[in-house]
């Protein structure tokens, strides 16, 4: 018994759900590489001084 019906909003874009699940899983899965895997490019200052300061603290020990 499979009625399937369906709901037509104005303006809603409509796609299959397997599409649909894909794709926000690669975009979120994009978001979570590029925002907490690779460093920031602002990092790259804070990483400099404070790997100056570590070599500075090791090296007259």
């Amino acid at each position: 018994m499979s009625n399937a019906s369906s709901i037509v909003i104005e303006g809603a874009e409509q796609q299959p759900l397997k599409a649909f699940t894909e794709k926000v899983y690669l975009d979120y899965s994009m978001y979570v590489i590029l925002d907490r895997v690779l460093p920031h490019i602002g990092d790259g200052e804070f990483l400099l001084v404070n790997l100056r300061r570590f070599v500075v603290r090791h090296q007259f020990r």
